[in-house]
């Protein structure tokens, strides 16, 4: 038996958004402007960056992903 669940538009003779229950796909809107960039300065060592004229130290933040059946 297959299973097939998703939308479409008036018209496409396919599915654009949807899963077959194991995969799922979907479509993006390129059009819209979702970033921004930015310039940072680092000192010499790679410990301090300049915000508003002053060295400022760098935080390093671990955050750990456990995935299902993953190794540990």
């Amino acid at each position: 038996m297959r299973h097939l669940s998703g939308a479409s538009a008036p018209g496409v003779p396919l599915v654009l958004v949807g899963t077959t229950g194991s995969i799922s796909w979907g479509i993006t809107n390129p059009i819209s402007d979702v970033s921004d960039l930015y310039y940072e300065t680092f000192n010499e060592r790679g410990t301090h960056y300049m915000l508003d004229g002053e060295w400022k130290e760098l935080k390093s933040v671990v955050h750990e992903i456990k995935v299902s059946g993953g190794k540990t």
